[in-house]
């Protein structure tokens, strides 16, 4: 869930708190999705017994290709390993892993909290007057500017022709919808509650407001 909560928090932020805040909730749900993405292909693979490494496909879907008698190997030989060295499993776990978790948001989110974590680099790069990225992050400013409503449309495209209802078990949809729009924001407002009754802990009001937000977000969007 990012186009939404983007959009509400660049909204409703300035209308509650100030515009510093709003900008803090725009990184909050960043930071979010990064560790939304993580939590997916890790946890969540492994409660839905996702593997992370391809199945090998059997031989009638590899292709047989027949070899002639006095090119087969020795008996003892067997030119197709059943099960391949645990490290090279391990390492195509690991690359199957960041192929699904660093997605192009993810990416670009990690490389703008690098970026906005270093204030002399910033001021060197793109917001000095002699600075030499000035120019493009003009242009990437600009297109930032439509990104809200550019996700808007997309979303509206996608959902406009709706589902095959003959393709959904109406049962589980209804499961589905009840655990994301009813107990999800149940569980939110909760721990709402829970960390603004903690004084310790000091919890900004935009973060408390992007918590509660994220958990009542509809899915695809």
């Amino acid at each position: 869930s990012q186009g939404l909560p983007i959009m509400m928090v660049e909204v409703i932020g300035p209308a509650l708190f100030d515009q510093r805040s709003a900008q803090m909730g725009v990184a909050y749900v960043a930071v979010y999705l990064v560790m939304y993405q993580l939590l997916q292909w890790t946890v969540g693979a492994a409660l839905l017994g996702v593997p992370l490494e391809e199945s090998p496909a059997p031989p009638a879907q590899q292709g047989m290709v027949l070899v002639p008698l006095e090119e087969q190997p020795p008996p003892g030989d067997n030119p197709f390993p059943e099960q391949a060295p645990e490290t090279a499993r391990t390492t195509e776990r690991v690359r199957r892993l960041a192929q699904r978790v660093l997605v192009p948001p993810v990416v670009s989110i990690v490389l703008g909290l690098v970026v906005g974590l270093s204030p002399s680099l910033v001021t060197e790069l793109v917001r000095g007057k002699q600075a030499p990225l000035r120019f493009a992050f003009a242009a990437v400013d600009m297109l930032g500017d439509a990104a809200i409503p550019l996700n808007m449309m997309m979303l509206g495209c996608s959902l406009q022709k709706g589902p095959v209802w003959s393709s959904v078990h109406k049962p589980t949809l209804a499961g589905v919808v009840c655990c994301k729009m009813v107990l999800l924001p149940l569980f939110g407002l909760g721990m709402g509650a829970l960390l603004a009754s903690c004084p310790n802990l000091q919890i900004p009001p935009m973060l408390l407001l992007v918590i509660l937000m994220e958990s009542a977000m509809p899915s695809a969007n």
